[in-house]
């Protein structure tokens, strides 16, 4: 018992000299284990710097320097020009933002097509990008599922009622990311996106759909596929 009690004491001793006191003032610099990139070999903005040649620290971008995700348009809007749904143009609409003022909308852009060819491309996309975390169905069983992360169902929705999630939402999300989601909007085009979006409200109908109507739906789509006979 006393063996134990030395221990304890000695386990509190240490907690408390490698935490501190939470409050606590000192001019001396702490003791960090893990000093999560507090301390940084970095220069500030508009702070001077030795190493550059103007003494300055921020250095302006190469010329002609494009940030990732934009895209200088061949026409100007006001000239009548249109998005490029093939590339990453930024803009504050709807199409580039899923929002329409402060709040997400509802509904495929105007300048989107949806036909079996967009779904397709849906199907693509999120199985290239989504499938390993949120399952090839959406239900959340990907393969990184297994190791004790639990990523979205995005066909049954317990939480906040995510099918009636505005379509902009979801869009937002698979820009921007959320949570441990990381973003995809430098690695999908416009229209990569808004396929992603449609292919999910495509499996969550599936999922709401009895079976025999799925099957029906496959059938006639199948149907269409098939070129006439002649």
């Amino acid at each position: 018992m006393r063996y134990f009690i030395l221990g304890y004491l000695l386990l509190i001793a240490l907690v408390v000299s490698v935490a501190g006191f939470r409050g606590s003032k000192t001019a001396r610099s702490p003791i960090q284990i893990f000093n999560d990139m507090d301390m940084q070999g970095k220069s500030n903005a508009q702070s001077t710097s030795d190493f550059f040649g103007n003494g300055q620290a921020a250095q302006l971008p190469v010329a002609g320097t494009i940030p990732m995700g934009w895209e200088v348009p061949a026409v100007a809007a006001s000239a009548g020009g249109k998005a490029n749904l093939d590339g990453y143009a930024f803009a504050n609409d709807y199409l580039n933002t899923g929002k329409i003022g402060e709040y997400y909308g509802h509904g495929m852009p105007e300048e989107i097509t949806v036909d079996a060819g967009f779904l397709e491309q849906g199907q693509e996309k999120f199985g290239i990008y989504c499938a390993i975390c949120h399952g090839e169905s959406g239900n959340g069983a990907g393969v990184i599922s297994k190791y004790g992360i639990l990523p979205t169902n995005l066909i049954i929705a317990p939480v906040a009622d995510l099918a009636q999630r505005p379509d902009g939402n979801i869009y937002d999300v698979v820009v921007n990311g959320k949570g441990l989601m990381g973003a995809y909007g430098a690695n999908l085009t416009l229209k990569d996106r808004w396929s992603i979006v449609a292919y999910v409200r495509t499996l969550q109908q599936r999922k709401s759909m009895p079976a025999a109507e799925v099957q029906r739906a496959f059938d006639e789509a199948q149907g269409e596929a098939k070129p006439a006979a002649e």
